[in-house]
């Protein structure tokens, strides 16, 4: 496996079937590997096959059953890395599960093709899938090359729902004692869960990058001596349109400078904004995708002869790549400005991150 693709990967142990990575990070990677224990290969590929394009997975697809992943393939069997050793306490805990794990089902490992649609683009996907211990398929797939993922993520990962041997999200818990142990750390880690919302606390992953609206308390944190170097502000022209993207909070202020503002629900209660005609706030199934929420906004701005427009980011992280197409067609409004708050939203637009 190519170490400089794995260095670019999203790694997420004690995952089940959790798909929405996919339709939030792919505009910034496009190699996913989930590990789990407690997952036979039939519940995986079933629950694949029933989840995707549904709901808020709508523009995501999955193009086949993949194909089997052998021993070799994955990665030599690695030892701990030097000066990291489980507690007699952990061990305890570890072996327990192990053994609960064991008798579940048979190991497996398998790499699908999931498709993302953003647009009318079409974005290919690797999801390799093990049925492994979290530590253990981490030291196999990267320590073993000497390799970090970008991207690590633990979610509900602890005993009960996440069948988990310990919390993995815990700051500075045995998660980030292993990973800190490694030669080379990972760039982000997305942690959280409703038992830790946000699993905030004291960590080398301590500054927050991102909140993910819809997905069980999470946040993605990084390091603070990383500067993401992102652009705040970028304006993309067309022919007869102009998209501006600024982060910078909207305020009640901002509303006077334009002809509308379209905002979620939440933030035009925030903004003490309910009623005003001004406002208008993006419905379902217009809230679900970057996409439907522009079609959204010319029916509104055709309709009612809207030309300028702030609005704020709907749908998900990875649809910047819409607005470089939506800019190069003819219609109202001419001027849309998007306020965001999150530093990985329109990433893809702002920076070299892009896959």
């Amino acid at each position: 496996m190519d170490e400089s693709l794995l260095a670019k990967a999203f790694y997420y142990p004690a995952c089940n079937v959790d798909l929405e990575p996919l339709v939030r990070f792919s505009h910034l990677t496009n190699l996913f590997v989930y590990a789990d224990w407690h997952q036979s290969q039939d519940q995986v590929v079933a629950a694949f096959q029933e989840l995707a394009g549904q709901g808020t997975l709508q523009g995501l697809s999955l193009r086949d059953a993949g194909r089997a992943i052998g021993k070799e393939e994955l990665g030599q069997q690695a030892l701990m890395p030097n000066g990291f050793q489980l507690t007699p306490e952990q061990q305890r805990e570890y072996n327990d599960r192990l053994g609960n794990a064991t008798g579940y089902c048979e190991p497996w490992a398998r790499e699908f093709t999931f498709l993302r649609q953003v647009g009318t683009s079409t974005r290919e996907l690797t999801l390799i899938y093990v049925s492994g211990e979290a530590l253990a398929t981490y030291a196999a797939m990267f320590l073993s090359r000497e390799v970090a993922p970008q991207f690590v993520c633990t979610v509900q990962s602890g005993p009960g729902w996440g069948h988990g041997w310990s919390l993995l999200e815990q700051p500075g818990g045995v998660f980030e004692q292993f990973l800190l142990a490694c030669p080379a750390q990972p760039r982000f880690w997305i942690r959280g869960g409703w038992y830790m919302p946000f699993a905030e606390g004291e960590s080398n992953w301590g500054v927050v990058r991102q909140g993910y609206t819809g997905w069980n308390a999470v946040a993605l944190f990084g390091r603070d001596d990383d500067d993401l170097d992102l652009q705040q502000t970028v304006e993309l022209s067309g022919k007869d349109r102009t998209v501006v993207l600024s982060r910078t909070a909207l305020t009640r202020q901002d509303l006077d400078n334009f002809d509308a503002t379209f905002v979620t629900n939440r933030l035009a209660n925030t903004l003490d904004a309910t009623g005003d005609d001004r406002v208008h706030v993006f419905q379902p199934p217009h809230d679900r995708s970057l996409m439907t929420a522009m079609q959204q906004i010319e029916s509104i701005s055709g309709e009612l002869g809207f030309d300028r427009i702030v609005m704020v980011p709907v749908g998900r992280e990875d649809e910047g790549q819409c607005l470089r197409e939506w800019v190069e067609q003819p219609g109202s409004p001419h001027s849309v400005e998007i306020r965001f708050e999150h530093e990985l939203d329109f990433a893809d637009l702002r920076s070299g991150m892009a896959p």
